[in-house]
């Protein structure tokens, strides 16, 4: 009995992954739901027109009709579902990416790590025989082999561990590899914290041992998992390990599902096969396009350190097949304050109104804070605004008269809005700060 090689992929795992994968898309489309008409539609802050400006081509485009969208939505339940029972896989596969990528690029402001790592997991699978075992094209067509040893299976386990050690080399902050803190700073953002968080606050001396076990566990985790010795072992221990950290994430953090996906990567490397009988390798054109395809995925993770890799046409097409990325999670350092934002509008008397409320501003953090952030998108388009890019500030500010004005109809004209975010600091609750970053309307060049 030989120990698994260090690239292959045992069937069984693979059949596992592929329901997780179909299972995963789902909750996907069901989270989106309750944000769809707000975050997906004309209705919302990022209409049709800019996010075509702002994103490449996708099956979005064809039409902004809700007819349209809602089409989108059933066809990739459908496939979802295809996949899951692994019926055509392989068009099932493909179609799950097409579909997604199209989802994406309707809205990239309230996209996150998460939502990267399953377009990626879903563009390394369309590669690999997803219905190889406990599938319907496996009743079909049945094989004796027990593995797949190829280039698509060995860029999906790199794909993987690249995720968490380029992550971990991105945390640069002392309050990670020296003092400890990120851990605890992390767990005080009221936006995100889950309630479990704040009595894990009272144990600073175990959250810096924390600190530093996450950043042990994310650089040598992925590397420990391809030693040549004790490999069975290794396949088995490493996964848990960092399915417990996903655990722990989604206990501690509201981060979606992100911690669900984050697991899911990490059942490839399962080993359930004892007797390794790899199925035929492809043509060595696939194995090539499949090998340059992930030295891409790689220039695109390494810009951080080397920003000019890949050069400029090359970087268009990793763009353009969905392969760029970049794994600052929690990098270099958690934000040291919850913020929100406040739309103000003047009225021509001079008066300034709070354009949600109506009434005169006040700067008191919301209570509770998920009001303001119900779902993980509501806080990944704020953290898009934080960035200070002009197109999303200006959309935000038509939406928040938009809304006034059908709140207020006989309100006069706003004069003016400005977008304010309002900053308290995690350290000190009472330090609450502001700063402007777009008035409308804009002052010319």
């Amino acid at each position: 009995m030989s120990p698994p090689s260090a690239l292959a992929v045992d069937l069984r795992a693979l059949a596992m992954f592929r329901v997780g994968l179909a299972l995963t898309l789902l909750a996907d489309v069901a989270s989106r739901l309750a944000v769809w008409r707000v975050f997906f539609t004309d209705e919302g802050p990022w209409p049709a027109a800019a996010a075509r400006a702002a994103s490449l081509p996708s099956l979005a485009w064809v039409s902004a009709s809700p007819a349209w969208t809602a089409a989108l939505v059933a066809a990739q339940c459908v496939f979802a579902v295809a996949l899951a029972l692994g019926w055509h896989t392989r068009v099932a596969v493909v179609a799950s990416w097409a579909l997604l990528v199209s989802v994406h690029g309707r809205n990239a402001l309230v996209l996150q790590g998460g939502d990267l790592e399953l377009r990626l997991l879903l563009f390394w699978s369309m590669g690999l025989p997803l219905g190889a075992r406990a599938s319907l094209d496996a009743r079909r067509a049945p094989t004796t082999a027990t593995a797949v040893r190829s280039a698509a299976s060995a860029v999906l386990l790199l794909q993987v561990a690249m995720i968490y050690v380029t992550s971990a080399l991105l945390k640069r902050d002392p309050a990670w590899w020296r003092t400890g803190d990120a851990v605890r700073e992390a767990l005080s953002l009221a936006s995100y914290a889950q309630p479990l968080a704040a009595r894990l606050l009272a144990w600073p001396r175990a959250l810096r041992a924390v600190t530093w076990a996450t950043l042990a566990l994310e650089l040598a985790g992925p590397l420990v998992v391809f030693a040549p010795w004790r490999r069975r072992a290794l396949r088995v221990a490493v996964p848990i390990a960092f399915g417990l950290f996903h655990l722990g994430l989604a206990l501690t953090l509201k981060l979606g599902l992100f911690p669900l996906i984050g697991a899911l990567g990490w059942v490839p490397f399962l080993p359930l096969s004892r007797d390794e009988r790899p199925l035929a390798p492809p043509s060595r054109v696939a194995s090539l396009a499949v090998a340059l395809c992930f030295a891409l995925a790689a220039m695109c993770a390494a810009r951080p350190w080397l920003p000019r890799l890949p050069p400029g046409p090359l970087y268009g097409l990793a763009r353009g097949l969905r392969l760029d990325q970049r794994w600052d999670l929690f990098a270099p350092r958690p934000m040291q304050h919850d913020s929100w934002f406040v739309a103000l509008g003047a009225l021509p008397d001079g008066r300034e109104l709070d354009l949600d409320t109506g009434l005169a501003p006040t700067w008191l953090p919301p209570r509770p804070w998920a009001s303001l952030h119900p779902t993980l998108r509501w806080r990944r388009y704020d953290a898009s605004l934080r960035r200070g890019d002009v197109a999303p500030l200006r959309a935000f500010a038509a939406w928040k008269r938009r809304r006034f004005a059908r709140a207020h109809p006989a309100a006069p004209a706003l004069a003016r809005v400005t977008v304010v975010r309002v900053m308290v600091s995690t350290r000190d609750r009472a330090d609450v700060t502001s700063e402007t970053l777009y008035t409308w309307p804009e002052a010319p060049p």
